[in-house]
């Protein structure tokens, strides 16, 4: 079976298409994360699938993906460590790496930033005085909060390509710099939820007849 698909080759419309998650806790000093690990979580608001291989006996086209943060406001507060515009900036200072057979064979190597809709992101700033009006005394705030938007739909793979049945998917985010998130107890002390990425892998299931049709 090949590894990949030619980019213009269309899935069947008849093919089953699946929509998995996974998501993990951002914390400071942690560069390197793996999603989709063999045994998932119980709770479905972290993971949505049973384990990794994926159930079931049809091999799958992983033909898109996406990543965003589960949190949709981050507010800058110095007092307890939080710098909104740091945490997008290490975000975007990242990559993403699939690979199958304990590493051996490497299916995707790219930015993270490819999968993540940065574009939907925006930076409110607004500045304050303490008192009535500004003096030459007066103390200036300066509140910095990001807003995101989450990922419409999924990011296509530039080459789609197959996972057979029983082959475990090895998802892996990497961080040039994790010293700009918060400590999980930054965001207890600060009353915040804390900060998830969630991954979402995009996959087509395929009969054998479905699939000898694709490869041609």
């Amino acid at each position: 079976m090949k590894d990949t698909l030619a980019r213009k080759t269309a899935i069947p419309a008849a093919a089953r298409r699946r929509v998995y998650f996974d998501t993990q806790e951002l914390v400071q000093g942690t560069s390197r994360y793996e999603f989709f690990p063999p045994q998932a979580s119980r709770d479905i608001t972290i993971a949505n699938y049973i384990s990794n291989s994926f159930p079931g006996d049809d091999a799958r086209l992983l033909y898109g993906a996406s990543f965003e943060l589960v949190k949709q406001h981050i507010e800058t507060d110095a007092d307890n460590s939080i710098d909104a515009e740091a945490i997008i900036n290490a975000l975007k200072d990242s990559g993403i790496v699939i690979t199958a057979d304990q590493n051996r064979t490497e299916f995707l190597r790219d930015r993270l930033s490819n999968y993540f809709n940065f574009e939907g992101n925006h930076l409110n700033i607004r500045n304050s005085f303490a008192g009535q009006a500004a003096s030459a005394d007066s103390e200036l705030t300066v509140d910095k909060t990001v807003t995101m938007q989450s990922a419409q739909g999924y990011f296509k793979i530039p080459d789609p390509f197959f996972v057979a049945p029983n082959q475990v998917l090895n998802v892996e985010v990497t961080f040039n710099d994790a010293s700009s998130f918060p400590t999980s107890q930054n965001w207890v002390d600060a009353g915040k939820s804390k900060l998830f990425l969630r991954s979402t892998m995009h996959l087509a299931e395929l009969t054998e007849e479905q699939l000898e049709d694709m490869q041609g």
